[in-house]
């Protein structure tokens, strides 16, 4: 595992695109900001992300990490790191990224602490980072930020510079930016509507208002359905040009066409629409999702196996949304049964 990636001062184009943005050397007037992790099975990538923590030159921060029933050595890693800030829950059993992510959320909240960077353990970061994004935080314009994110193992090429809700091919949120490798330059601070889960910066006096994650999704969409119920209540979203995390793109979950990513994306799809617009839409929509499988698979870019889990979750998903719930209270039956593996 190499070791966190040098830090990058604040560049030129960067203070041009945020003009009030004035760092100084002085973290310690920062408000303190509670980073929240979820680990599960996260040896491999927790020495970078805890040496990116290491190095940071804003000290007023506390890490809260979650364990989801680790199997391997993550909660060892982290009990040898010994850092004091460090504050480490042990669930019995894998209880899904949402509910993990809430309870730490909540120990947060109940520590008053004012900002929580919500943020996956498979990314790394420059030494400024902290003291970028709380720099930016005490500016007051907004209740949210969502750093930009380059590919881990491609740092050049961008996966998030910001996000919007679209109803092409039923309804999904698109990352703004991803694939692209010409930024800084075609990079702006701006509004946003969707932020992802590996990344943000929250205020809790916000969350108080607007609620956690809704703990029916086990893992993916839990960031849609948060950001869709933002946006219902006027939450912005300030996207920032500055810090730069890299992500190591569904390292954690066996990658984004495994058999565990393919389920639980394709059926929380389902249970979003049926949560948010209800079981008409989940008709409506339903030709273009497959649709886009069909193409998927014709385009090669799905096996044949790959296609049958997608239409296989969507519909387990019908099952659950249509049959057999009533008030949405089990939900999460079909996916706490199958924890990830």
């Amino acid at each position: 595992m190499v070791g966190p990636p040098p830090r990058t001062p604040v560049s030129p184009w960067i203070s041009k695109l945020i003009p009030d943005l004035h760092l100084t050397s002085d973290t310690d007037q920062l408000p303190r900001v509670a980073v929240v992790t979820v680990t599960f099975n996260s040896a491999s990538v927790l020495p970078e992300f805890l040496a990116s923590l290491d190095s940071q030159t804003n000290t007023n921060w506390t890490l809260i990490a979650v364990d989801n029933a680790s199997s391997d050595d993550s909660v060892d890693q982290l009990a040898a790191w010994g850092d004091p800030r460090l504050q480490l829950v042990r669930n019995p059993a894998n209880v899904g990224f949402a509910r993990a992510t809430n309870q730490g959320l909540r120990m947060a909240m109940e520590q008053n602490i004012e900002w929580v960077l919500i943020l996956n353990n498979d990314t790394s970061f420059s030494p400024d980072a902290l003291a970028v994004l709380m720099q930016r935080a005490s500016a007051g314009d907004a209740a949210v930020y969502a750093p930009h994110i380059v590919y881990h193992r491609s740092p050049a090429v961008t996966w998030y510079a910001g996000g919007h809700f679209s109803s092409a091919w039923g309804f999904r949120a698109e990352l703004e930016g991803e694939g692209q490798s010409d930024w800084p330059a075609s990079l702006k601070e701006r509004w946003t509507e969707f932020a992802p889960g590996c990344c943000k910066l929250v205020s809790t006096d916000m969350l108080r208002t607007s609620g956690l994650f809704d703990e029916d999704y086990f893992v993916y969409w839990e960031d849609v359905d948060l950001c869709w119920r933002w946006s219902k209540h006027g939450i912005r979203i300030r996207f920032l040009a500055s810090p730069v995390i890299r992500h190591d793109v569904s390292a954690l979950t066996g990658g984004e066409s495994s058999a565990f990513s393919i389920r639980m994306y394709q059926l929380n799809q389902v249970l979003f629409l049926r949560k948010n617009f209800g079981k008409l839409s989940i008709a409506l929509r339903l030709v273009p999702i497959v649709s886009k499988i069909a193409l998927c698979f014709i385009l090669r870019k799905d096996s044949l196996s790959q296609s049958r889990a997608r239409l296989a979750a969507i519909a387990e998903g019908l099952r659950y949304a249509l049959v057999q719930i009533g008030d949405q209270s089990c939900l999460n039956n079909p996916i706490a049964a199958r924890p990830a593996p």
